[in-house]
């Protein structure tokens, strides 16, 4: 079956979309950790802000309230009583008017009699009200009075004072048909001990937001105030958070009483009248619609609103409620603009990083490009070329120092090879065998035992300690069985494995090897025997290296696995270099060597 070619990329491309990975990982992280903590941090500030606003609205109310409440309560106990004229009630005129000059908020202070009777101090504060009211120059208070006869005949006449309370003019108004019995206020207060406070409404004089507080007083007599909402609309203006925030203060029915834009309470034409929330904007009409959903959240025509609501105690017989809505997309702005730069860094980062990241990758590699150009040197038996570069990827560097001991020792041993298998006959073969044994073992010293011929005996054949050849006779080394019991350990256990031996050796316990260690003049070495065996596995020699223990750490190289079985492989090339040769005579019983 043939399977399709798997498409490859170089090392340096994957590195640089590794890298360019990560940087898009972290980015994206870092960019989404800063929008949702910058978000988090924006709504609770917008709810730091509400509860700030909510605060201020209930202090304006309790600020504009209660002080009217206290007016109120002082005016009821100099009421004249029921059925005053309006000589008697003219009396009021100092006090009403200090009530009304340190509350600017009141547009008018009266009273109600039980009989109908209605007298009234009002302000001329603008120039509208004045010209509503045919006031004469200079007028800045007005007096409304109503009396009524015996017969239940209303009188009504409008007096105007200057600001000295002098009388400027007195005009008569026929066919009045103002009755303050008839009007909520005068109902709701003498039904009630307390003070009240009617629902907010129009007033018909200045088209003004307010509501009217009132009271019965002791005399019988009903004394109340009208009072403007205007500061309501001003504080909420104030708190406008974003530029679309909907900020609306309004009654149980819906009406609004209280609007950032005030110009749009009032709704003109015929009877003026509040305006309902519900027109003064989509978001508001949905809100009072199907209320305020459980998560605070509203959509409309696409765009998320935030709510906050709060119910205001005081405004009226049920309270007022305030909403304020604001816009998500315009409240979260910051952490958006957060978001999209920290997207745009990233993108930056990474465009600028590309050809960096691109650049250190093709140096990385390029160390190991040379690795591949070696190892392909190496499948051409070309051992004396050196393509590797250094690297600073340790484990790179490593890859080269191995490749390079790797061409190292193949090109030893292919050398070694061709040398050994140069020599046809087998005892100088031996010696050859031991001479390059020592050099590429680094060994200080090293001798060959062979079997000889006269039995199944291990006697030395040749001797090389400090690079000098010694004739064994003049050391005095014994011939031996491998099973003698006064053998040394070493050559036992060497003699009946197949692997080369590592071990120790002392002075003490050197046995035949004092001399030579004499001549190394170290009370200490490190051996290594290997048996030398032919293709029936039959043992016709051991091959012995020296080390001189000189407590170095380079010691453990040469002694190392790998250097054993280099050693093993040039033994084995010797074995392949006399097959089809006949051996000396002193290998004559033992034929060809293997290991």
């Amino acid at each position: 079956m043939h399977w399709p070619t798997r498409r490859r990329f170089p090392l340096h491309v994957h590195i640089s979309a590794m890298l360019t990975l990560m940087l898009l990982l972290i980015g994206t992280l870092l960019g989404l950790f800063n929008y949702r903590q910058a978000s988090q941090i924006i709504l609770g500030s917008s709810q730091q802000l509400f509860a700030r606003l909510d605060q201020d609205v209930r202090l304006d109310l309790q600020n504009t309230y209660q002080p009217i409440r206290n007016v109120l309560n002082l005016l009821a106990l100099a009421d004249p009583g029921t059925h005053a004229p309006l000589e008697q009630r003219l009396k009021l005129l100092a006090p009403f008017n200090q009530a009304l000059t340190d509350n600017p908020n009141l547009t008018s202070l009266f009273i109600g009699d039980i009989d109908g009777s209605f007298f009234m101090v009002r302000p001329l504060r603008t120039d509208a009200l004045k010209t509503l009211l045919k006031a004469p120059n200079g007028a800045q208070l007005q007096i409304w009075s109503v009396e009524r006869d015996a017969q239940g005949m209303a009188h009504s006449q409008s007096l105007f004072y200057d600001n000295q309370l002098q009388l400027i003019t007195r005009q008569q108004n026929s066919n009045e048909p103002y009755d303050p019995r008839k009007r909520p206020w005068f109902m709701d207060a003498n039904n009630h001990d307390g003070a009240i406070t009617t629902a907010p409404y129009v007033f018909y004089s200045g088209h003004q937001v307010g509501t009217t507080l009132a009271r019965r007083s002791s005399a019988g007599t009903v004394i109340a105030a009208d009072l403007t909402l205007a500061q309501l609309s001003a504080t909420l203006s104030k708190h406008k958070i974003t530029p679309s925030t909907q900020a609306v203060l309004y009654d149980p029915q819906g009406n609004a009483v209280a609007y950032p834009d005030s110009s749009q309470l009032v709704v003109e034409g015929g009877t003026p009248h509040l305006a309902r929330v519900a027109d003064l904007s989509p978001v508001l009409a949905k809100l009072l619609a199907q209320g305020v959903p459980a998560d605070q959240r509203l959509t409309v025509t696409g765009r998320t609103w935030i709510i906050a609501h709060s119910l205001q105690p005081e405004g009226g017989p049920g309270g007022l409620q305030l909403a304020l809505l604001m816009p998500e997309d315009e409240l979260l702005a910051d952490a958006y603009r957060l978001r999209r730069n920290g997207a745009l860094l990233t993108l930056t980062a990474l465009l600028l990083c590309l050809p960096f990241g691109w650049l250190a990758a093709r140096l990385m590699v390029r160390p190991m490009r040379a690795l591949v150009k070696e190892a392909e040197s190496v499948r051409r038996f070309e051992f004396e070329r050196c393509l590797s570069q250094p690297s600073a990827v340790l484990e790179v560097d490593e890859l080269t120092t191995a490749m390079q001991r790797m061409k190292g020792t193949l090109g030893e041993f292919f050398s070694v090879a061709s040398r050994l298998c140069a020599e046809p006959q087998f005892a100088p073969l031996l010696q050859h065998l031991l001479e390059e044994t020592l050099m590429v073992s680094q060994a200080h010293g090293g001798l060959i035992y062979q079997i000889d011929e006269s039995g199944p005996r291990l006697s030395v054949s040749g001797v090389i300690i400090q690079q000098q050849r010694l004739a064994p006779s003049t050391l005095n080394l014994r011939s031996r069985l491998a099973t003698d019991l006064d053998a040394p350990d070493w050559m036992r256990q060497a003699c009946s494995g197949s692997t080369a031996l590592v071990t120790s050796l002392g002075f003490e316990n050197a046995q035949d090897l004092q001399v030579l260690m004499s001549r190394l003049q170290s009370p200490r070495v490190h051996l290594v025997a290997i048996p030398l065996r032919n293709r029936g596995q039959q043992l016709v020699g051991l091959l012995v290296l020296l080390h001189r223990d000189t407590g170095m750490l380079t010691e453990t190289d040469t002694l190392g696995p790998d250097r054993i079985a280099f050693i093993r492989a040039v033994i084995s090339t010797a074995a392949a270099g006399i097959v089809g040769h006949e051996p000396q005579p002193l290998a004559a019983s033992v034929g060809k060597l293997e290991v």
